[in-house]
C-alpha cells in the first residue's frame, strides 16, 4: 500500500507524460510531486521529484519515483531516464542510487551545475528490488 497517493497536476499534450501530487494516504496532506518531464532541446525524458522537507527521509520520494519510472518504461514504453541533481544534494542522489539510475556527468542545464544520471529499462527490469511495499498503496486513475 502506498503512504501517498499521486494524482496528476500537469500534464503534457504531446507526450502523454506527467508531473504528479503526491498526498499522504491517511489524511491527504500535500506531500510533494513527481512525475516524468519532457527535455525535448535534448531528446530526453526527466525524472522529477520534489518532496516537501517535512517529508525528507520517509521514503515518499523513492516509493513515487518508482512507480512513475516503471510506468514511463512499462505503459509509456521510455527507453531511458535521466535525473539531475544540484550537487551537494545528497538525498536526491541516494533516491536515483536506490533506484538504479548511474551517475553519468557533470553538467549544466536550467543555468546550474547539474548531476546528471541515467536509468535505461535494461537495468530498470534487471534491478533486485520490487516496487510492492506494505507501506504504500496504488492508486491508478
Amino acid at each position: 500500500m502506498f503512504a501517498a497517493s499521486c494524482f496528476p497536476r500537469y500534464q503534457f499534450e504531446k507526450s502523454g507524460l506527467s508531473i504528479l501530487a503526491v498526498d499522504r494516504k491517511s489524511d491527504g496532506q500535500f506531500v510533494g510531486r513527481v512525475g516524468l518531464w519532457p527535455l525535448p532541446e535534448r531528446n530526453e525524458i526527466e525524472l522529477d521529484y520534489a518532496i516537501a522537507k517535512p517529508f525528507w527521509r520517509l521514503g515518499y520520494a523513492t516509493e513515487a519515483s518508482a512507480e512513475c519510472v516503471d510506468r514511463g518504461f512499462r505503459e509509456q514504453r521510455i527507453g531511458k531516464i535521466v535525473g539531475l541533481v544540484v550537487p551537494g544534494n545528497h538525498g536526491s542522489v541516494r533516491v536515483l542510487r536506490k533506484l538504479g539510475f548511474e551517475f553519468i556527468r557533470a553538467d549544466h542545464m536550467y543555468d546550474m551545475d547539474v548531476l546528471y544520471h541515467r536509468l535505461d529499462k535494461q537495468r530498470w527490469f534487471a534491478r533486485t528490488f520490487t516496487l510492492d511495499s506494505p507501506s504504500i498503496e496504488r492508486r491508478r486513475s
